[in-house]
Formats: C-alpha cells, structure tokens, sequence
C-alpha cells in the first residue's frame, strides 16, 4: 500500500475506492444487475456495506489517514479539535482510527446513540463541555439526518461545532447544498469522496423501467 505522505488527494481517494471494491463492500448494479432500496427510502445505483471495509486495520487506517488529510485540507486544524463525536455505530471504526493519529492523540471520542424512542442522544457517561471544539463525523451520508442530530446535542451542549464530514458522500445533487449549510453556517463541510447520486422512488430512472430495487 502506497505512503500517503507521497500521494495527493487525488491519488489517494482512487486508492480508497480500490480498497473498498477489494474488500468486498462496494455492490454496483452494472455488475450485479439490480438497484438497491437504501435505509434512507432512497433508490441507488451503489450501496456500500462499510462493515465490510472497516474489518481490515490496514484499511481501515488508510482510509482514515485520507479523511485526516482531506480536514487539514478544509483549513481546520485537528490539534484544535477537543472532540470527535458521530452516530453510532457506522463513524465508531473510523473515529477510534482517527484518534491513534499524533493529530489527534489528545482528543475525546465521543458517540450518540438512539434510545427507546428512536431519538438521539449523547452516549452514557458522555459529556461535552461549555465551547469545546467539536468535529462531527459519518461513515456514509445519504439524508443527513443522523448527522443533524447530533449536531443539535452538541449545540445544546453548549460545544462549539468546528466541523461536520463524512466519508461517503451519496447525498441527492438537489440536496447537498441543504445538507452543508442546514443550521449554523459556522462550521465546515468536508467530504471525502463523492459518489454517484441516489434518487427518490418517483425519480429513479431503473423503476420507472420496471426494475424493482433490491432491499439492503
């Protein structure tokens, strides 16, 4: 596996990809002839089973090495981070990784977890101090609506929202700008990779040709 301090981001997310198909967690429709029904509602060409990618230190720690290089890219400084937080239990692999960086070595990690009702809420035991610096973090983002969720617990947790990424972006082209600017216009946005947009039932190009989607 090739050093990340020798590839540009560029080269770096190609090498993400590649991981992820190698690893047996990238399902597409042109090779398995079917479209999937997602979590969300949404209808998608791709669906990835990020368990999968994340079984593999190596990968996982590469992967995590390409997300550090993309905040530091988005102009945030990691060593200035106090916490980072996501919904549990897709961000829990990459959130851990991230911590073992030297950029990272001071920083809490934190998880919001549903409770009874469905709604989040911050782990037991968990507490965010008056303006913390907070980054909120995601394996994958469709809606965003876990991710807005937990940046409500942080605001009203009085920690101040330094940033909010996610690994896989597959969010609607006609959503993503709701997702990055939704709330406070504070903080900042960082992608890592950006895939192929997913659709509602009514705009799915494969249904309206009779297809039915796989549920996943």
């Amino acid at each position: 596996m090739p050093k990340t301090s020798k590839l540009n981001l560029e080269a770096m997310e190609e090498q993400c990809m590649r991981l992820i198909e190698e690893s047996g967690a990238r399902l597409e429709m042109k090779t398995t002839g079917v479209h999937y029904l997602l979590s969300s509602g949404y209808h998608s060409e791709i669906f990835f089973n990020m368990a999968r990618v994340f079984e593999r230190y190596s990968v996982r720690n590469y992967l995590a090495q390409f997300f550090l290089r993309k905040i530091k890219n988005g102009g945030i400084d990691p060593r200035s981070i106090d916490v980072l937080i996501g919904p549990a239990t897709g961000a829990l692999p990459l959130l851990y990784t991230l911590q073992n960086f030297p950029d990272f070595e001071h920083t809490r990690v934190m998880y919001a977890e549903r409770d009874r009702e469905g709604k989040f809420m911050l782990g037991k035991g968990f507490e965010i101090r008056d303006n913390e610096q907070i980054f909120i973090l995601d394996d994958v983002g469709t809606t965003f609506k876990s991710l807005r969720a937990v940046q409500k617990i942080v605001e009203s947790s009085n920690g101040c929202l330094r940033g909010v990424g996610v690994l896989i972006d597959r969010s609607p082209n006609e959503k993503r700008d709701e997702h990055i600017t939704a709330g406070a216009c504070s903080f900042t946005y960082i992608c890592g990779i950006r895939v192929p947009e997913v659709y509602i039932e009514k705009n799915c190009p494969h249904c309206k040709e009779g297809a039915r989607p796989v549920k996943v």
